[in-house]
This record gives structure tokens, C-alpha cells and sequence, in this order.
């Protein structure tokens, strides 16, 4: 019995010393994780929205999910103190799961989209991420219906992928309508 609570004890505090030396590592990481996830997320933006100077923080003012559609954040892009556009970035299921970064022009438009995550299958649903399929949705109104066979064309033996993505997009374009229309309005009035 003393063998058994001796080894207990041992084992105690094997734990806790490994505990609180995960929590040292963490506290040393930390501030380096974030500071390269920040670097990560403005060389996105910037990839998407090149001419904008800043890029301010709107989360807060874009729904935290929408049907299946989770948004991680979302960013109104600035040039000379003015809004010419935000990106939300968003992820749901495909046949998967994909995280997109959608940028909308404030003509409700949109302006690009692009893949931060897809796990679907390779050389198939992966596809998604690659053109023609990617690039159907560039200059897209964010008012259309989003809908596969109709005014999407799938990718061929990945109509889960397809609709999953028009999914994303489709719920991604109506939390972006909702802000441009209570933040900007009269603009981006199609011509």
C-alpha cells in the first residue's frame, strides 16, 4: 500500500511540474503566435484589397454565424480615411471544411476570394480552390442566389464541394450587404 501511494505522489508530481512547464512555454509563445497570425491575416488582406492603406477591425458589426456559415472576423479596408470595401472571412462545410476570405467591393460586388483552408478531397474537391471554378465568383453581385447548376457552374464529381462553397459565399455576401447598407448609404448604388 505505501509503494502504491508513493508511486501516486511520483506521478503527482510529474504532472504538475509538466503542467507549469506547458503553461511557461504558453506564456513565452503566446505573444509570438499572435503576432505571426496578425502578420499572416494583413498579408491576406492586403493580397485582396493591395491599394488599401489600413485596415480597421468590424467584427463586432458582422453576425457571428449565419445558417451553417461561421465568421472568424471581418475588416472594412481604408484609403485616406475613407471605406473602399471589406473582407469577412468565413468557414463552413463542404464536403469538408473550407475557410474563404471574401472581399466586397462597395458597389456590392465581389471583389476576390481566397482559400485560407480546404480539406476536401484532393484533386477533387480541392479543385475548388483552383480556377476556373475560384474565379467565377470575382465581379459576382453579392445579391445573387449563390446556386450550383443555376448562376454557379460546379466543379465535375464535386457538386458537395460546389454547394458548400456557394454556400459560405452566399451567407458571407449577405452579412457584407447588411454592413454596406447601414454603414454606406446611397453608395455602391449599382450603375
Amino acid at each position: 500500500m505505501k509503494q502504491m501511494i508513493k508511486l501516486a505522489c511520483t506521478l503527482s508530481a510529474y504532472a504538475v511540474i509538466a503542467c507549469l512547464a506547458l503553461a511557461a512555454v504558453y506564456s513565452f509563445t503566446a505573444p509570438r503566435i499572435a503576432e505571426v497570425k496578425a502578420e499572416k491575416t494583413n498579408r491576406a488582406l492586403k493580397k485582396v484589397f493591395p491599394e488599401a492603406e489600413d485596415f480597421k477591425e468590424i467584427s463586432a458589426e458582422i453576425p457571428q454565424t449565419l445558417n451553417k456559415t461561421k465568421f472568424l472576423n471581418a475588416y472594412a479596408a481604408m484609403k485616406n480615411g475613407e471605406n473602399v470595401g471589406i473582407t469577412i472571412t468565413a468557414n463552413g462545410p463542404t464536403y469538408a471544411k473550407a475557410t474563404i476570405l471574401v472581399a466586397f467591393d462597395l458597389n456590392k460586388t465581389i471583389r476576390k476570394i481566397e482559400f485560407l483552408e480546404l480539406t476536401d478531397t484532393p484533386s477533387l474537391g480541392s479543385k475548388a480552390a483552383e480556377e476556373p471554378f475560384k474565379g467565377q465568383f470575382t465581379g459576382k453581385p453579392i445579391d445573387s442566389p449563390f446556386e450550383v447548376k443555376g448562376d454557379i457552374n460546379a466543379i465535375g464529381g464535386a457538386t458537395i464541394t460546389s454547394k458548400g462553397v456557394a454556400a459560405i459565399l452566399k451567407d458571407a455576401s449577405s452579412a457584407a450587404m447588411e454592413y454596406i447598407n447601414k454603414n454606406n448609404p446611397g453608395e455602391g448604388e449599382n450603375k
